[in-house]
């Protein structure tokens, strides 16, 4: 077996070179993932700082998205254009005939133009023709609507499979808006409204049978039968878990992450079940948790209305506002990139604190 390990002096040298020339980059060229939108208080007005608090771009836009891929979206104050950032600052304008409808986070972005939908990439440049109906990228594939027929096409653009479309099979009849994959499984609506699944090769793997369906992660899936009760099942359709004791109806306010399943319980306790080994642990009611409160993933972290737990129900932290809140319900969270969590004032858009995973507070200019 060749030793990976062993470098020749030339490619010493040229490591060497590669590693002084990788130092030599600007910080944000490095970390634009790590660049955090913020406001000026003063304006209103967004710019970008990094985790150590330092303005890297100073605070001159209308709006911000985040980075994704090494590119953001902003707009200015003084006209209608969007324009694509780079980590460096380098702004490009996109076409006033393209509305940008996502992020570069899983492929090309997708736009609405007149007549239809046209994906672009991070040149502001179209890469797709012009659909009458279209969804951003997830798990590497598209859904778009071609001459009366919907495919899921690849980052080519190249249909892999059509997805059936006649009534009284499972298909796609009434709403677009459901059409990304998670984990390897699209939600599907069959002509009688009810909800099932569709695999990346284009398989129905779970028959149209539920009222409500979530997203599958790590093999699993929050449905809800007919009667409107919640349940987990797996990619065969099989059901692995009954949630019980939830008064809930809305299935986004469980999260499954690598195989365990957390919900907030209409009494305000917070439920932790390892969906292998049946284990349930829950989280009593020491901190009251308003109803409806949506559990986030933050790293490989829980956080639910200021508490940042693990999963065995552990404390990390608890988010303490610095002003005096009218209510434990006056304010809301915002996950950034998977490692920041930014709070928000009552329905204010605006980022009030921000911190790392951690519970260390990063200072806004």
């Amino acid at each position: 077996m060749e030793n990976i390990f062993a470098i020749s002096e030339s490619k010493k040298a040229y490591k060497l070179l590669l590693i002084l020339f990788i130092f030599a980059l600007p910080a944000n060229i490095l970390f634009s993932e790590d660049l955090i939108p913020y406001t000026d208080s003063m304006t209103g007005l967004y710019g970008y700082i990094n985790s150590s608090s330092k303005v890297i771009f100073k605070p001159e836009y209308k709006s911000a998205s985040l980075f994704h891929d090494g590119i953001a979206i902003v707009s200015k104050p003084k006209d209608n254009f969007s324009y694509l950032i780079n980590e460096s600052g380098r702004l490009t304008k996109i076409s006033e005939t393209y509305t940008l409808l996502s992020s570069f986070s899983n492929g090309p972005a997708l736009t609405m133009t007149k007549g239809g939908f046209v994906f672009i990439n991070k040149e502001g440049k179209p890469v797709s023709e012009k659909y009458s109906v279209a969804n951003s990228f997830s798990d590497g594939l598209a859904i778009i609507k071609a001459k009366d027929k919907v495919f899921a096409v690849g980052k080519d653009f190249k249909p892999i499979f059509e997805i059936p479309m006649s009534p009284g099979n499972a298909g796609i009849l009434r709403s677009y808006d459901n059409l990304y994959f998670h984990d390897g499984m699209m939600a599907i609506q069959a002509s009688n409204g009810a909800w099932g699944y569709i695999n990346s090769t284009g398989v129905v793997c779970i028959k149209p049978i539920y009222k409500e369906v979530g997203i599958f992660s790590s093999g699993f899936a929050i449905v809800e039968n007919m009667d409107g009760e919640p349940l987990v099942v797996d990619k065969s359709g099989k059901k692995i878990y009954d949630i019980k004791d939830s008064p809930f109806s809305k299935i986004q306010r469980g999260l499954i992450h690598n195989q365990k399943l957390v919900w907030v319980t209409g009494n305000g306790v917070l439920a932790i079940v390892d969906l292998i080994t049946m284990k349930e642990k829950t989280l009593k009611k020491t901190y009251e948790i308003p109803y409806g409160s949506l559990p986030l993933l933050l790293g490989e972290k829980i956080e639910v209305h200021g508490l940042v737990i693990d999963w065995d129900g552990k404390i990390i932290w608890k988010y303490t506002p610095n002003w005096n809140p009218d209510s434990n319900s006056d304010f809301s969270e915002e996950v950034f990139n998977n490692k920041y969590l930014a709070f928000h004032k009552g329905s204010e858009y605006a980022t009030a604190q921000l911190f790392t995973i951690d519970g260390v507070e990063i200072p806004l200019p």
